[in-house]
């Protein structure tokens, strides 16, 4: 299940495989990652949000000061991914990512949204699906 504890946990994981520097222990891993995948020397990378159901825990709100959509990079080669079960946070997300004065990066978010009826609707957004690269790195064709 998500949580801000199991976002924390993954960071750490991150960090570790990534071998990213921290200056401290307790260091926040979660601003280290973002840091670290927001730098264009990241390379490409994907970051999967699964079950992102609870939208006081993607943006803050009730007891949630920060919310985990305030850790995610922004990147113009990275994506974030995320699932949901519910209209509501799929809208959250996709306003969440419309251009803002105050942010100078593209947020490249894909977002996966179950219905009640278990059909899978799939909204991309902000992807050019010509410029992705197959595993033997040729461009992919539509």
């Amino acid at each position: 299940m998500l949580s801000m504890e199991s976002m924390e946990q993954a960071c750490s994981e991150i960090v570790r495989i990534r071998k990213i520097p921290q200056a401290t222990d307790d260091e926040d891993v979660k601003e280290l990652v973002r840091q670290c995948l927001s730098s264009n020397a990241a390379g490409k990378w994907l970051l999967i949000v699964d079950n992102a159901d609870d939208i006081n825990l993607l943006f803050g709100g009730g007891q949630q000061v920060q919310g985990i959509a305030d850790h995610l990079p922004q990147s113009k080669i990275g994506l974030v991914l995320f699932t949901t079960r519910y209209q509501e946070v799929a809208t959250q997300i996709w306003y969440s990512r419309q251009p803002s004065p105050t942010v100078t990066s593209p947020r490249s978010y894909m977002l996966v949204f179950f219905n009640a009826s278990s059909t899978l609707s799939t909204l991309m957004l902000g992807l050019d699906l010509a410029s992705i690269e197959t595993s033997d790195g040729a461009p992919s064709r539509k």
